[in-house]
């Protein structure tokens, strides 16, 4: 405990920096857990409040759970989220890994520094800027649809209101909203390969391709495998965000693109249902519980560094 108490003392200011994000840590992420408990009861919290609903709340076990895996939605629900996110997974993971070995092999650093600028920008903006700037593209009106496509065929004006077309339009959305900001981590972990073995390799004769197989992807292994394992714990989840302002409210595109995520919008916020909405996010939320650790073992099991 002593040291504990000098170590924060030696460090207060670097404890301080670090205890705003502690705190949003603790009270959004962890506090909300408390919650949980309403999944395994009737939650009644109108003339009672927040904390007088889950004391007084009928206790039904795992009721809403059966519920929800008997009810006509469950199989769509599950199959959209882990399709649509497998789709964004394969697609968008190796994309920023690509753009980083490209970004990297650029001589001229103001190049660089401009190119990677411009592809994080997107990061910062707003889904709803997203949108608005994919409806204006998108749409019998926008430029793209009247001047461009419909020139080599392509008739795009029902892209964002067909079933068909709305999970592409899903996946290459994030991936041009996320690849850049995703650069960075790999051109951290590039830079931090020593650069003798690029000398080396020169030496031996190696060309520049085999360079980037042998030395740099090697290098960029820890790396990848953090971030593919977090992005498989995301593979059960959504950006709810994107989902509710692409999708929104057009029911006729529940069929390919309702995931568990809006669907525990709409029946807590909407439907007032919060121990059946509380329940089905519980379930989401433990399915990726187990990918992230059955990922992290399977990672350890080919000799790589694991989140824990």
């Amino acid at each position: 405990m002593q040291k504990a108490i000098r170590a924060i003392r030696k460090y207060k200011y670097i404890y301080g920096m670090m205890l705003p994000g502690l705190l949003v840590l603790l009270l959004f992420n962890y506090l909300p857990i408390l919650g949980n408990i309403m999944a395994f009861q009737n939650f009644e919290p109108f003339g009672r409040g927040v904390l007088g609903g889950i004391i007084h709340g009928e206790w039904v076990g795992l009721a809403h759970f059966k519920n929800f895996f008997n009810s006509p939605y469950f199989s769509r629900l599950l199959w959209n989220t882990l399709s649509i996110n497998l789709y964004k997974l394969i697609f968008s993971f190796p994309f920023p890994i690509v753009f980083a070995i490209l970004l990297n092999e650029l001589r001229r650093n103001s190049a660089r520094r401009v190119i990677q600028t411009v592809a994080s920008f997107p990061h910062f903006i707003s889904w709803v800027i997203v949108t608005g700037l994919i409806v204006t593209l998108f749409t019998a009106y926008g430029p793209l649809v009247n001047d461009v496509l419909p020139k080599i065929g392509i008739d795009a004006s029902k892209w964002l209101t067909s079933s068909n077309t709305i999970v592409p339009m899903l996946v290459i959305s994030t991936m041009w909203k996320s690849f850049g900001w995703g650069a960075i981590v790999y051109l951290a972990a590039i830079t931090g390969i020593d650069t003798e073995l690029f000398e080396a390799a020169r030496i031996d004769g190696a060309n520049r391709f085999k360079q980037i197989w042998h030395i740099m992807l090697p290098g960029m292994a820890p790396a990848i495998i953090i971030m593919l394992l977090t992005n498989i714990g995301n593979i059960i989840n959504a950006d709810i965000a994107q989902f509710m302002t692409l999708v929104g409210n057009k029911a006729f595109l529940y069929e390919k693109a309702d995931v568990i995520a809006t669907y525990v919008y709409r029946t807590s916020m909407l439907g007032m249902k919060y121990s059946f909405a509380a329940a089905v996010d519980l379930f989401r939320a433990v399915v990726a519980l187990v990918m992230v650790v059955g990922a992290d073992r399977v990672a350890k099991l080919l000799g790589q560094d694991g989140i824990w």
